[in-house]
């Protein structure tokens, strides 16, 4: 089993600090690997359900930039309206404050 898929196993567990580390050892083998990228988008958001400040968009950017547009479409099915969802509730905390 190969960096990717043990992240992606460790995703599906919820063993989110395991599944980080096995995408950041899959860039790090191979930084063109766009699946490397969207575990890494994948594993800081919750599999796209927490709203977190890390670079949860940079890492989908960089995939995109890796893949096909086949791909790419499956990431945004993926992650569904998160990035809306996201920009709403940072909006929201910035008026809180």
């Amino acid at each position: 089993m190969g960096y990717v898929e043990e992240g992606d196993y460790c995703l599906a567990n919820k063993d989110f600090a395991r599944a980080r580390k096995c995408f950041g050892y899959a860039r790090r083998e191979n930084v063109n690997d766009w699946r490397a990228w969207f575990g890494l988008a994948r594993v800081v958001t919750k599999n796209f359900t927490a709203y977190t400040g890390e670079n949860w968009e940079r890492f989908v950017n960089m995939a995109k930039s890796l893949t096909t547009q086949e791909n790419i479409n499956m990431m945004d099915v993926q992650m569904d309206n998160y990035a809306e969802k996201y920009r709403i509730l940072k909006s929201m905390r910035q008026h809180k404050n």
